[in-house]
């Protein structure tokens, strides 16, 4: 298993299948439409690529010293095979110097996917994330903050990136439909 990363770009190679797989991946509720990726500033998205064939996703987008894994999804024919581990284990390498942080759905035992929600968690602390203690809602969804390796990061971090990659006018909708919870 050796996967490599190739940049993503609207219409360009691999775009359908990522595409796809991005809508398949995340409950339509949880994800910005995919062209709307594009459009974010210091926003990157990425094919996972295995012998030439594409079998995953990866989204991160920067700011100052902060990299937000903001999407991650590998097709279910190669799931369990290491490529979540070794797509997180490049974005750790890759940012060694930056604050690296994502967030999950949070743990709420009468979710419908309550044990995909704790396998989700226990897949990222395997690979070296841990909660930070913060919750947050965007657009009625609740999730909980996780950071690589103990980095400090909080949800007004977050609440600083997202201002970045969206701008400012996008920000006024965002903050409108975002909140902390303790």
């Amino acid at each position: 298993m050796s996967a490599t990363y190739t940049r993503l770009y609207r219409n360009g190679p691999y775009y359908s299948y990522v595409r796809d797989l991005y809508e398949a991946s995340f409950p339509e509720e949880e994800r910005p439409p995919f062209d709307f990726l594009f459009d974010l500033k210091d926003n990157d998205l990425y094919a996972v690529i295995d012998q030439g064939n594409p079998i995953g996703l990866v989204d991160l987008a920067a700011y100052e010293d902060l990299v937000y894994v903001f999407f991650l999804a590998i097709d279910p024919a190669y799931q369990k095979k290491g490529y979540g581990t070794g797509a997180l284990k490049h974005v750790c390498e890759w940012f060694k110097t930056k604050r690296i942080y994502l967030c999950i759905e949070a743990l709420d035992i009468e979710a419908a996917n309550y044990e995909q929600r704790v396998r989700r968690l226990a897949f990222y602390q395997k690979c070296g994330f841990a909660p930070a203690g913060e919750r947050l809602v965007e657009y009625g969804v609740a999730y909980d903050l996780l950071t690589y390796g103990g980095a400090p990061v909080s949800i007004l971090d977050h609440f600083a990136l997202t201002k970045h990659i969206l701008g400012e006018e996008r920000a006024k909708d965002y903050f409108a439909n975002a909140s902390i919870c303790k």
